[in-house]
């Protein structure tokens, strides 16, 4: 049973991750300000879309 668990924790992990590469990392390091706007918007739109869910 442990190992499904253990299974699960890791896909949720790579998302997260993935997640925080692809959108967070280019708002903080991007020069450019229509793609840090770009990023901050997408973030937000995640953490409302995950807010509603609970």
């Amino acid at each position: 049973m442990t190992n499904v668990w253990m299974g699960a924790n890791a896909w949720v992990y790579a998302a997260s991750a993935s997640i925080f590469a692809g959108v967070v990392l280019p708002a903080v390091w991007s020069t450019k300000p229509f793609r840090r706007k770009a990023a901050a918007e997408m973030v937000d739109r995640l953490l409302r879309f995950f807010r509603r869910r609970r």
